[in-house]
């Protein structure tokens, strides 16, 4: 029993001492799995709605001042970059922009698995071992109880990297601490790509209240300004519902929370129960589960009422930008929008694992953690299909892009969107 014993702390301690090599084995295992859950994104490459209809087309249309437009409200810096670069690739390779899709597939692919295991990085070592938290990457990539659209495009690679700009959030106020040079240049550049620079933002600004060196003050002013820049482009360009109210955020909320979130993980058939007016059911057994995961983190309450703050808060701007996706939580109920409830959903899995190791000595919360586990990956397997582009013949319709053409020629692309080209 003891040679088992010390064989599985050896293995532990491998995986400690060689964490390059397991990042590297799950960051392929990632690639891997983002790329089947959407194969056509590398197999028949086409732009996916704004990869399109908004990047490629306006890299192609207007050039340089693609990257100063704004799209849904705010800056994608990311996206158009990449897009730009594809366009080009494939423009130089004499493919036209045949090959542009190709290429935006590829880079999204490669962000998103990178997203997924910075976690694994030895900035979150204090979170859990990293036996754990690659298991948590590993079923963050595989969620398939969130949008498909999510995997292989460009578009919406802002979550993924929101994904990271939140865990950022988290180690600054658990550990007060700034994050390395090299971290701050790339949470400078991605805060151009999307709103969740905020995150962040309000993450070093607490920073600021118990330690004003000049490093935390650069800090302060290389992380606030994307933030700033987004915020008032926002302001004055994205269009905020009316129908926001308390009484749809006290109605709402509850249902998001322990429905859209907890109860979504761990129950096979969720759409089904949801959709016979069982969503009371579904909230009492989210909040169930919601009990389960506070209690499995209990002995580091701090850390997990800060990551709660960061979903509350995150919550709060979705309301705020999309509150549609509040109201779709009632009968007849209406799964639509998922891509909003990726990053909740990743914190709670990593919450899980935290727990799991926190509470890895207590028989009850080892039962109670294997149990979730396993309805989880009960969810994963029974959900995990692969989700297809619809045939456009995107090859075919592009042989008439021309970069001297005087004509605007339209493409339709997925889902059903169209792509603007120069043409003869």
């Amino acid at each position: 029993m003891n040679n088992e014993k010390n064989k599985g702390y050896e293995f532990l301690g491998y995986m400690a001492d060689h964490r390059c090599i397991c990042m590297l084995c799950v960051f392929l295992f990632n690639a891997l799995i983002i790329f089947i859950r959407r194969p056509d994104a590398l197999l028949n490459a086409q732009p996916w709605a704004e990869d399109g209809e908004i990047f490629i087309s306006q890299a192609l249309l207007i050039g340089w001042e693609a990257y100063i437009t704004t799209h849904a409200g705010y800056y994608h810096l990311i996206p158009r970059v990449v897009a730009f670069f594809s366009t080009e690739l494939s423009i130089f390779l004499g493919q036209g922009i045949t090959l542009a899709p190709l290429f935006m597939n590829l880079s999204a692919i490669i962000i998103s698995a990178v997203c997924t295991v910075y976690l694994c990085s030895s900035r979150f070592d204090w979170v859990a071992h990293i036996y754990y938290r690659l298991m948590a990457c590993a079923l963050i990539a595989s969620m398939p109880s969130v949008a498909f659209e999510i995997y292989g495009n460009i578009t919406n690679v802002q979550w993924w990297i929101g994904l990271v700009q939140v865990l950022v959030t988290w180690d600054m106020v658990r550990n007060k601490r700034i994050p390395s040079k090299w971290e701050l240049v790339i949470l400078f550049i991605v805060s151009f790509s999307g709103p969740l620079g905020i995150f962040p933002a309000l993450g070093i600004a607490t920073l600021f209240l118990f330690e004003r060196t000049k490093a935390v003050i650069g800090a302060v002013s290389l992380l606030w300004i994307g933030p700033i820049i987004q915020i008032l482009t926002s302001l004055d360009k994205r269009l905020v519902a009316d129908t926001n109210s308390v009484m749809d955020w006290l109605v709402g909320f509850p249902r998001l929370l322990f429905g859209g979130l907890f109860a979504r993980n761990i129950v096979p058939d969720f759409r089904h129960y949801a959709n016979i007016d069982h969503f009371s059911t579904l909230v009492l057994i989210g909040a169930i589960f919601f009990g389960v995961i506070v209690w499995m983190n209990r002995s580091k309450k701090i850390d997990l009422l800060v990551l709660l703050g960061i979903v509350f808060l995150y919550l709060v701007m979705v309301y705020r930008g999309a509150p549609f996706l509040f109201e779709s939580y009632a009968i007849p109920f209406h799964d639509f929008n998922g891509r909003y409830l990726f990053i909740p959903l990743a914190l709670i899995i990593v919450l899980i694992f935290r727990g799991f190791w926190l509470s890895r000595f207590s028989i009850g919360a080892n039962v109670a953690a294997t149990l979730i586990i396993v309805m989880m990956l009960i969810v994963d397997i029974k959900h995990f299909k692969l989700s297809t582009f619809e045939e456009f013949n995107w090859k075919e319709e592009t042989k008439v892009y021309s970069a001297t053409g005087d004509n605007i020629c339209e493409i339709p692309i997925n889902p059903n969107w169209i792509l603007k080209i120069p043409c003869n």
